[in-house]
């Protein structure tokens, strides 16, 4: 508390003594001055008031901030952390986001990312702004893969590509089921390393700002390898990230849909019956393709964050709600495709392959090149399940720092690597060896 006190005495003929007593908010006539406590000042959010001292003090003891800066205004804190502000309190609270989405500026080599309480969105990626750096700021719109914000978007010009996308879906599909195409078994852990990569370079730092051509290469490149869009295709702000979710999930239920009507009339359609195994070696090259592209769309759609006292959930990729019922709709869509691709599928086609009676032709595509003894047969079905733990861990495993996700992906390599050291599945020794060399390059 303080008080400002200025006394003048006087004396009158009466020789009466007025004091006079100033303070910031009274003036007193009465012989003892009165005291008047006022609040000090709040300090800047990150900052506590310290009684002893008088001063502002950095909240060093909370984990997510990292150190303050020398003027006492701003915190640096974890890498990772999306930082709000409670209204009520006006204190900082914190949520991991998606690694992307934010931009860490740092002073030097010191650690911390600057966040500045007075221009919240800073600590946005370029293009993003709001809850989690989950929006687009104005006038930009949403790529396809929902992981950037860029200004130079025509809904028109997307629409007709994914249009485009569909049909080219559909098309080459029925030419893999046609032509019957198996996939090399020398091939096998080259796909897996394309769609892997992808999945570990999605936690860049760097995906959403592309400061120079090599970035953009680099970006071109993964997503050639990934069989993925090669260059990033964005719509219209108008069209929103649950819209979008729901279209990226449209191609491979495409390509599964031709699978199974294909094979359902191969039977029945002359044409088609004359080739003994009736597409299902095209099945098996194409479930190691949509398979992984089904993970990446239900993770999508189950990727909601609580945000401090907020009651809703809020959707990680384009900041809508929970009270949206398309967002309530996705994530219990979601829930159950997870089920069903991580649980059921599997075991459905573990008990296909061991028990072949009446599914002679789809087990022999699905383990063709395996050692036929009945050890390794569970080996087709690891090939296409592996994946998984690795869309998944974005989604399951929060953490402050790239480098650890990045860590975490990496010892999933050594696992599986590790598991195809020891089995060694295929009968020519050679593609035990590409995988082995492919699995390592990974690392």
């Amino acid at each position: 508390s303080h008080t400002i006190k200025n006394n003048s005495e006087m004396t009158n003929a009466s020789e009466d003594i007025i004091s006079m007593i100033f303070s910031v908010f009274t003036i007193s006539t009465e012989v003892e001055p009165e005291k008047v406590d006022i609040a000090v000042g709040s300090c800047h959010p990150g900052y506590s008031y310290n009684e002893v001292s008088g001063v502002c003090e950095c909240e060093i003891s909370r984990r997510q901030i990292v150190r303050c800066d020398d003027q006492l205004r701003y915190v640096y804190v974890q890498e990772g952390q999306w930082v709000g502000i409670d209204d009520a309190t006006s204190q900082l609270f914190f949520t991991a986001t998606i690694p992307g989405f934010l931009d860490c500026q740092q002073e030097g080599n010191l650690p911390g990312c600057l966040y500045m309480y007075d221009h919240p969105n800073s600590q946005c990626a370029s293009g993003r702004k709001g809850t989690l750096c989950s929006e687009c700021v104005e006038g930009y719109g949403l790529t396809f893969d929902l992981l950037r914000c860029r200004d130079d978007c025509s809904s028109f010009g997307g629409i007709i590509l994914y249009i485009v996308v569909c049909i080219l879906t559909v098309v080459v599909s029925l030419v893999i089921l046609y032509f019957d195409i198996p996939i090399p078994n020398e091939l096998k852990s080259i796909i897996f390393f394309g769609q892997v990569i992808g999945v570990i370079y999605r936690n860049s730092p760097y995906l959403n700002q592309h400061r120079n051509v090599g970035d953009e290469f680099l970006n071109f490149l993964v997503n050639v390898l990934g069989s993925s869009l090669p260059f990033p295709v964005c719509f219209h702000e108008n069209i929103s990230g649950p819209v979008i979710a729901w279209l990226g999930v449209v191609p491979p239920v495409l390509a599964l849909a031709t699978a199974i009507i294909y094979i359902k009339c191969a039977g029945k359609i002359k044409m088609l019956s004359s080739r003994e195994s009736y597409g299902l070696h095209g099945l098996h090259l194409i479930t190691l393709f949509i398979y992984k592209y089904f993970l990446d769309t239900i993770f999508i759609f189950v990727n909601v964050r609580k945000v401090h006292n907020d009651k809703n959930y809020i959707f990680s990729y384009s900041g809508e709600t929970t009270e949206n019922p398309l967002i309530v709709t996705m994530v219990m869509i979601g829930l159950v495709s997870i089920i069903i691709l991580a649980i059921i599928a599997p075991i459905v086609l573990m008990v296909y392959i061991y028990r072949p009676q009446n599914h002679r032709n789809f087990v022999d595509a699905f383990t063709r090149g395996i050692k036929e003894n009945k050890r390794y047969l569970w080996y087709s079905v690891w090939d296409i399940w592996r994946r998984l733990p690795f869309v998944a861990v974005n989604l399951i495993i929060s953490v402050t720092t790239v480098s650890i996700i990045v860590l975490i992906h990496v010892l999933l390599v050594l696992l599986v690597l590790s598991v195809h050291c020891i089995t060694k599945p295929y009968k020519r020794e050679y593609i035990n060896a590409i995988e082995a060399a492919v699995l390592f390059c990974l690392l």
